[in-house]
């Protein structure tokens, strides 16, 4: 039986969907060894990266957004191998419209996974990315909203998804 929000914590859901999302396509579009190291509710934990992606989702029951970050290191793996090329091809705007591609497809598997468990469908923005040595998305939460964050270790190297959302 296909579990529902009602039956289900919404916070459950939404990491049971990143993280399949997360390890389903970047072992398989980018060969890559995925594992889950972690999970936070705590605003104030930080995800210090060089590139990240942003989406937002919609939906009647609520709105989020969908943050994917990682090292400039990890991204040049990740895309050269998503395109079949060497990374020493991966131009710096490669891995910045790469980022934009993953956070892409994270957002698409995860929004296909929530609608699948009972949630309606949902309306996706179009990525943003954020450039920059060393830093992270600070999110600020309301009485309303929620926070989670997913620690990965993708080759090695650590790989960050954020949702801050207020779905109900």
């Amino acid at each position: 039986m296909t579990a529902t929000l009602e039956s289900c914590n919404y916070a459950d859901i939404i990491v049971k969907g990143l993280t399949q999302s997360v390890t389903q396509i970047l072992s398989t579009m980018a060969l890559a060894e995925v594992q889950l190291d972690g999970v936070t509710h705590d605003v104030q934990a930080h995800a210090p990266s060089d590139l990240s992606g942003i989406m937002s989702i919609i939906g009647n029951n609520g709105e989020g957004t969908i943050v994917l970050s990682m090292s400039q290191a990890l991204a040049k793996s990740l895309v050269a191998r998503l395109l079949g090329m060497t990374e020493a091809e991966i131009s710096f705007t490669d891995c910045f419209d790469g980022v934009g591609e993953l956070i892409n497809m994270i957002s698409g598997s995860t929004k296909t996974y929530l609608s699948s468990h009972g949630q309606e469908s949902f309306r996706l923005s179009l990525p943003n990315i954020v450039v920059g040595s060393n830093h992270y998305i600070q999110n600020r939460t309301l009485d309303d909203t929620n926070y989670v964050r997913l620690a990965f270790t993708v080759n090695d190297q650590p790989l960050y998804i954020q949702v801050i959302h207020n779905m109900k």
